[in-house]
């Protein structure tokens, strides 16, 4: 399929921005959702075929959120994961824009299923997230996820499993100046821990993180790293 067109959508909530998306969004489109405020939102999926998201009659749409000038943060109000993004769906993460999340929650903050994908870039965060259900405090992957200029993700915790900030068995990338800080779990990998493919180019680093096992990372699968990337 062709690159998507795109349009901004201003001026509205997040709920109302994927409510328009829902009944009048286009295929083949990337919106921008340029949010004005800090606001809640309950979990939202991302996914085909399922009613219940804004996305589930859409055929190749993906969402970016952006904060307007200064940094938002969308809080996850109750528990479960703020986004979770199915497979053939994308979310990106762009300047401005942080994903808080909550204490005693249950799941990570983002879940990438299988062909789904996570973009972070810009200044983009994901923080706040304690996850005692399994594993990945702030983001479980199955599916692409990658973080690149100064995105973040930090001060989450994995209580049931391995992976304090990053869980992940599908392809990881970290590269420009993208970190993994401070990020605890009580298994394995307090930053990162992956089964599948791990790449930190540039100057991505991976640091300051606490496990039982594996601080930094814990590669089980392919683990890459080029240039100045450190752990």
């Amino acid at each position: 399929m062709g690159r998507p067109e795109t349009g901004n959508i201003t001026g509205k909530s997040l709920a109302e921005a994927l409510a328009w998306i829902r009944d009048s969004g286009e295929n083949n489109t990337a919106y921008t959702i340029v949010l004005g405020a800090d606001e809640p939102s309950p979990p939202v999926t991302l996914e085909a075929g399922n009613t219940a998201s804004p996305v589930y009659n859409k055929t190749n749409v993906a969402i970016v959120l952006k904060g307007a000038s200064a940094e938002r943060n969308i809080s996850l109000s109750g528990t479960g994961s703020l986004f979770t993004i199915g497979g053939g769906q994308n979310l990106s993460l762009d300047q401005y824009i942080t994903l808080r999340g909550v204490n005693n929650n249950t799941m990570p903050l983002v879940v990438v299923r299988e062909f789904g994908g996570l973009l972070m870039r810009g200044d983009s965060k994901i923080t706040g997230n304690s996850n005692v259900g399994g594993a990945g405090g702030g983001v479980y992957s199955d599916g692409t996820f990658t973080m690149e200029d100064s995105a973040s993700v930090y001060n989450n915790t994995a209580g049931g499993g391995d992976g304090g900030g990053v869980a992940t068995s599908g392809i990881f990338t970290m590269q420009g100046n993208a970190s993994v800080h401070d990020n605890t779990t009580g298994d394995h990998g307090g930053g990162v821990s992956t089964t599948g493919t791990f790449t930190m180019q540039d100057s991505a680093s991976v640091y300051n993180n606490t496990a039982d096992g594996g601080g930094g990372v814990s590669p089980g699968g392919t683990f890459i790293m080029r240039g100045n990337s450190s752990v």
